[in-house]
């Protein structure tokens, strides 16, 4: 990029558990500052260190930067970097030379950390349906722990799915596979009309107190009109495989969506390359495709585009 008076020079800090994930992280703040000519390149100040990069911003677009920053998931740190004079020696924090001049890392916003952690799965109360047709309050619900079950996503990768989705203008956001209700808290929070499925009859009230708009049933046959949704998030089921489900999965996501809408989806490294193909096959471009390592498990994160 060319400097100029008009453009700022941001360092983004991935936070450590994500640190390795860094074309995630890139992915997530280009998503979320896609309507002000934001640029990533691949060089700049302390881009050497792991889990750092860099954002360039015009400065009219600054107050955006700040108003947007709260809602990041695998970015805890922004700092802009500001014009100083030369520094006598250089100090850990402090002033750093990139390309023949001076600057001071000023920070912009850091992650709260305290706010991170009361909004994980661990720190809510879930109501549960029991088989007796009761509701009961389940504390820290994180799912029934099988392979097909529902589970709870951690709030970084929450946060990183709705970004990934992101549209000035949407309002309505889908999760077919909704689980306990990690990405719904999250869309909830913010303000987005939401409408979660899931085929558990036992997690409904669950979802349903986070403010969802909740619906029972599989993913390959969904009750919604075409291009009813401005976006999609969601986790998928890891252990299914079958070529054909999954195809069907993904061309019912993609039916829902409203033209030029996004459909973000954490799935495992198996079916990225199913969910490309059928998003292929049906027309659909793949915007993102990384990988991500969560607790010593690799998996895929996948942003298809109608």
């Amino acid at each position: 990029m060319q400097e100029n008076a008009h453009t700022s020079h941001y360092i983004c800090t991935v936070r450590p558990s994500r640190a390795k994930a860094l074309g995630l992280a890139r992915a997530e703040i280009a998503a979320l500052l896609r309507d002000c000519d934001a640029t990533l390149p691949s060089g700049g100040p302390l881009s050497e260190r792991s889990g750092v990069f860099w954002v360039g911003l015009p400065d009219v677009h600054a107050p955006t930067l700040e108003e947007r920053a709260v809602r990041l998931g695998y970015t805890e740190r922004i700092e802009e970097l500001v014009a100083t004079a030369p520094a006598r020696r250089v100090r850990p924090g402090g002033p750093l030379k990139w390309k023949g001049s001076w600057y001071e890392p000023l920070s912009v916003w850091e992650s709260d950390r305290k706010e991170m952690r009361v909004s994980s799965p661990d720190m809510r109360d879930f109501a549960l349906r029991g088989e007796d047709g009761v509701v009961r309050s389940a504390h820290g619900y994180r799912g029934d722990g099988s392979s097909l079950g529902p589970k709870a996503l951690p709030v970084p990768d929450c946060r990183l799915l709705l970004n990934l989705v992101f549209a000035p203008d949407a309002r309505s956001v889908l999760d077919p596979f909704a689980g306990a209700g990690g990405v719904v808290h999250e869309a909830c929070r913010i303000g987005y009309s939401v409408t979660s499925m899931d085929r558990e009859p036992s997690v409904a009230p669950g979802l349903e107190g986070f403010g969802s708009a909740h619906h029972t049933g599989t993913a390959d046959a969904m009750p919604f009109d075409r291009e009813s949704f401005d976006a999609i998030a969601t986790e998928l089921p890891y252990a299914e495989n079958r070529p054909q489900i999954i195809g069907r999965w993904t061309q019912e996501m993609l039916r829902v969506l409203r033209p030029e809408a996004r459909c973000a989806i954490m799935c495992s490294i198996p079916q990225r390359d199913l969910i490309a193909g059928a998003a292929h096959r049906g027309a659909a471009t793949v915007d993102v495709s990384e990988e991500v390592d969560r607790r010593g498990v690799d998996v895929a994160v996948l942003v298809l585009r109608r």
